[in-house]
């Protein structure tokens, strides 16, 4: 690191106007992934800062050809550290005359250079509660993207006045706070630092203050930054496990969560209405899978206020999460080999511990291969044997759903995977229009064979990114056909779409969903619902990070729900061609009408069954039903697609087998019997009908005018009327003479 001491006092003023402190610097800022430090020396100023007197503005000029890679920290003499900005102005260049105080106007209504004076990420106002402003301040640096673009500081400044940037007022909440406080060093980005944590919940319907001394929960925890984008965000996500006085993990439970030692506190900075995951992980629950649990929160951080947290579970294999078997040292052979397992698909950073041998979708703007992690056991852990199974496992479903016999019903890709689970699973990646997923942040898991041991795809993971309201021109296609620019989705999805049954399967499942589940009104409720829940610390937590833009809060939420509606409705419209539909025709097969034949629309379900009305069943595709009296039955068709989708529909049947007293009265609506050139018809509505099917089973005659129709010309034999009038359909055996 380096430290450059360049002291320039500018202006020297009464104390009680304006006093602004400068360093020319005229230097590279590194990009090489290290922390440089600039320092002024502050001298003469009274020694207290508060809210009469103290730090007002702080302002530079700084070049960069990549303005987000930019992270800037201001430290004032006693230590403690203020974000000023970070992650702002995209591929935007340079800060000219770029300013930050407590009432400037947001960073996201600004373009680059950013000229004027804009709201500061952490909240300036904090330095001034009572410290010393004299000694050394020190201006921290980070280039967040380290070799690739090398910025250039000019300059930099700090103004002190009578109109002191105001301390954040944190006096109660409706939801739980959580206090935080490093113990030997900041929390970083690996390793995991030690933190003292107190949870303040009273209980619902209760405020909680920041000052109690009375915990919910109190104890050590280690906690690093979380996530492999995340830690170049001014609000940072935390990774933490708890942990006992003597530093070793323990389980229990906090804030009303299932017990564990693995959370993650998600700072939802991507999101402007911070529901993003927590409606997306809540619908996929409710689906009947396994999703994270998430619980809202207000965090404080040596402290200072840095806002709503969603304390949320961390993805692992456990009786609460993900509930698969344990593997052991001992599981290095047969059934025990076969699993747990639990791995991702995702870049991160961190070598791929596997890849896959075929490319994905998108490679052509990608570049990259699909990435396989270990998550349970871990890289560190596994033994060699289970790394090269579930390896193997995975290189055999991919090659078996690229070869030519991908549909083969006894040895296709159905046979190494769970396909309801990853129907399940795309249908929560597109109802969310998730790009950040299906090759990333994507996770898998396999119990072992003698439980049902076909691989799963889930649970879901990272929708921050997710329900882009910001571009609704991309509402109307499949997230996994359109991809990700860079990440690399593999060719499964394509693939598996190709088989008719998965199709199906899916349309299916999402009609029975959308009928209850995921109704437009369950996605209200919940958004609603859980808006309501943080509308009053909503306003903190944009007061001190700025990120609304120009809209509400309110009108976030509006637009979020908006936009799930038009998804939803897309959803529909281009499943419903996809959707199965149970229709059937039926006809009698002998000439006394005893015997029926049955065909059902659908060809390719995996399921059929028949209920024929007359108390017999079958499960053939094509059955061929014998009744035994003449009368009236509802048949019903039941046709499934695999275990998740299943469709009915019924027809009523009036039919006469002759030699039973029905028939004869039936006889006599329909006449002359033999019939030589007309047919008439008796006690039928002016809306019937009529088929006339010759002995070959072809049909000779259909309309509703048929005593108008002259059938001279038929040759003699055997024929079947069949009338159907109100939904009810009769079928008459005719001779022609």
């Amino acid at each position: 690191m380096r430290h450059i001491i360049v002291v320039l006092l500018l202006a020297t003023s009464a104390v009680l106007r304006a006093q602004t402190f400068s360093q020319t610097v005229n230097q590279p800022i590194p990009d090489d992934g290290s922390v440089v430090y600039f320092e002024i020396q502050v001298t003469g100023l009274p020694d207290v800062m508060d809210t009469l007197f103290g730090l007002e503005q702080f302002c530079l000029n700084l070049n960069h050809t990549y303005n987000e890679d930019m992270n800037l920290k201001l430290e004032s003499p006693n230590g403690q550290i203020i974000l000023l900005f970070g992650g702002v102005g995209g591929g935007e260049d340079n800060f000219t005359n770029t300013c930050v105080s407590n009432t400037g106007v947001p960073f996201s209504t600004g373009t680059a250079p950013y000229t004027g004076t804009f709201l500061s990420h952490g909240f300036l106002g904090s330095f001034n509660k009572g410290q010393n402003p004299n000694g050394t301040w020190k201006l921290i640096v980070l280039d967040t993207y380290a070799f690739a673009d090398e910025g250039f500081l000019i300059d930099w400044s700090i103004t002190f006045s009578n109109q002191p940037a105001l301390p954040f007022v944190f006096l109660s909440s409706d939801l739980p706070i959580v206090r935080l406080t490093t113990l030997d060093q900041p929390i970083g980005d690996d390793p995991k630092a030690p933190v003292h944590m107190q949870i303040i919940d009273n209980g619902a319907g209760q405020r909680n203050y920041p000052n109690q001394t009375d915990f919910a929960y109190e104890g050590n925890i280690m906690a690093e930054w979380q996530g492999y984008t995340g830690p170049y965000y001014p609000k940072k996500n935390y990774d933490f496990e708890l942990v006992d006085s003597l530093g070793l993990e323990m389980d229990t439970t906090i804030l009303g969560m299932p017990r564990e030692s693995d959370w993650i506190f998600k700072a939802e900075y991507l999101d402007r209405t911070l529901l993003k995951n927590t409606i997306t992980y809540e619908m996929a629950r409710r689906m009947g899978n396994y999703a994270p649990r998430t619980t809202p929160c207000e965090i404080i951080l040596d402290d200072e206020y840095v806002g709503i947290y969603f304390l949320t579970e961390k993805i692992k294999r456990d009786k609460n999460r993900i509930d698969i078997a344990k593997l052991t040292p001992e599981d290095t052979t047969g059934s025990a080999l076969t699993g747990g397992y639990i791995f991702e698909m995702n870049i991160n950073g961190d070598p791929g511990d596997w890849y896959s041998e075929y490319l994905p979708i998108n490679f052509a703007t990608s570049m990259q291969n699909v990435e396989f992690k270990h998550v349970y056991p871990k890289r560190t852990n596994i033994l060699p044997q289970q790394a090269e199974y579930i390896r193997n496992y995975t290189a055999n479903f991919e090659e078996v759903l690229q070869g030519n016999n991908f549909l083969d019903p006894n040895n296709g890709y159905r046979k190494w995977i769970d396909a309801a689970s990853f129907i399940d699973f795309l249908i929560v990646n597109e109802f969310s229009m998730n790009y950040d997923s299906y090759g990333r942040s994507t996770f898998l898991y396999k119990e072992k064979d003698s439980d049902g041991g076909l691989l799963k795809i889930g649970p879901p993971w990272d929708y921050d990114r997710a329900i882009d309201y910001g571009y609704p021109d991309v509402l109307d296609d499949w997230v996994w056909q359109r991809t990700h620019e860079y990440w690399p989705f593999p060719f499964w999805w394509s693939r598996m779409w190709e088989d008719p049954s998965f199709r199906q399967e899916l349309a299916c499942r999402w009609h029975n969903l959308r009928q209850s589940t995921l109704t437009n009104d369950a996605f209200t409720q919940l958004t609603d619902s859980l808006a309501t829940r943080l509308a009053e610390a909503q306003q903190r937590n944009f007061r001190v990070w700025n990120d609304l833009g120009t809209w509400t809060y309110a009108q976030h939420i509006a637009e979020l729900k908006s936009f799930l509606s038009q998804r939803l409705l897309w959803m529909d419209n281009t499943l419903l061609a996809e959707h199965p539909v149970a229709t059937f025709s039926g006809q009698p097969t002998s000439p006394n009408a005893a015997f029926w034949s049955f065909t059902p629309t659908e060809l390719a379900a995996t399921h059929y069954f028949w209920d024929f009305g007359d108390g017999n069943t079958d499960t053939l595709q094509n059955p061929i039903h014998q009744y035994l009296n003449s009368g009236t039955y509802t048949v019903r068709l039941t046709i499934a697609y695999g275990q998740n989708c299943s469709t009915t529909t019924e027809q009523t049947f009036s039919l006469v087998v002759s030699g039973t007293q029905e028939g004869t009265e039936q006889k006599q609506a329909v006449y002359p019997n033999p019939f030589s050139q007309k047919i008439r018809v008796s006690n039928v509505s002016a809306t019937a009908y009529f088929e006339l099917i010759n002995p070959f089973s072809q049909m000779v005659f259909s309309g509703n005018n048929i005593e108008n129709a002259d059938f001279s010309a038929l040759p003699a034999g055997v024929y079947f009327l069949t009338i159907t009038d109100n939904k009810r359909v009769m079928v008459v055996r005719l001779t022609k003479g």
